[in-house]
This record gives structure tokens, C-alpha cells and sequence, in this order.
């Protein structure tokens, strides 16, 4: 599995529930520029409509000119991946946000993630413990030597 795009803001953002990894339904220069590593996943989210889930903000550059970059693209699950995923959404208030976007044996596929919105104090709070685990192992480090 090769990572062509990750989303990092997401993990700082929201609390991640649970996580899937579907395919997604993309057009021949779509897969080309995918392959070349020209995905940007930031600020894109995924919709449930009609039964599917389309992935909404998701751009994609323009492979020799051709296409549109920012085209709602289908979530390729199970029926029953997909109907989990909107009972869990519609219950808790919660979102779903794509994490990852991969190359796994040549197709391309999109790693989600059911995630609920974290408030300015939970962001505070995982910066707070990030920096004291950075102070520790810069200690440790220090004393080692």
C-alpha cells in the first residue's frame, strides 16, 4: 500500500471512530493523475445520498488538460458497509472524512473514517500532551548520553 495523499489536519480536527477503505469510482486521466501523486484530500468530506457515499471537495489535477478537477466521486462498499455507516452518522451527529488516499495493487482506493468534531479544549489538550512526550524523549535522549 502506497499513500498518494493523507489528510494530517484530520487527527488535530475530529476524534476518529472507526475507519474503512473503499474504492472510488474515477475516470481514466483521474487514475493517471492519482498514480502521479496529484490528490489533495484537504477540507473534503464524504456525503451519504441515494444509498452511496460521494466524496465531496475531493481535488484531483487535471491530467494533460483533461477533466474536471473538483467532480463528485462515488464511494465504491458493501451495501451493508454502507448502510452501517449512515445509521452511525445519523444516530451520533457524526461526520465522515477521508484520511488517506492509496495505490493497493494498482487500484486506487480512499481510506475514511467516521470522526466526531473535537472542541478547542480537546485540541488544546492533545497539543499539551504531544509537546510533553516531545520534552520526555528529548530528556531521555539527553540523559542517555
Amino acid at each position: 500500500m502506497k499513500t498518494i495523499s493523507s489528510n494530517p489536519k484530520a487527527y488535530y480536527d475530529y476524534h476518529i471512530l472507526d475507519e474503512f477503505i473503499a474504492g472510488i469510482a474515477l475516470k481514466g486521466h483521474e487514475v493517471k493523475s492519482a498514480k502521479l501523486g496529484k490528490v489533495n484530500i484537504k477540507g473534503s468530506y464524504i456525503k451519504p445520498w441515494n444509498r452511496e457515499l460521494l466524496a465531496i471537495g475531493m481535488n484531483i489535477s487535471k491530467y494533460m488538460g483533461q477533466g474536471e478537477e473538483e467532480r463528485v466521486r462515488t464511494l465504491l462498499l458493501n451495501k451493508k458497509e454502507i448502510d452501517q455507516i449512515i445509521k452511525k452518522i445519523e444516530a451520533k451527529g457524526m461526520t465522515i472524512i477521508p484520511l488517506k488516499v492509496l495505490l493497493v495493487r494498482g487500484l486506487i482506493k480512499v481510506k475514511i473514517a467516521l470522526a466526531k468534531g473535537k472542541k478547542n479544549y480537546d485540541k488544546r489538550e492533545a497539543i499539551m500532551k504531544k509537546e510533553q512526550k516531545r520534552e520526555m524523549n528529548r530528556f531521555i535522549k539527553n540523559k542517555n548520553r
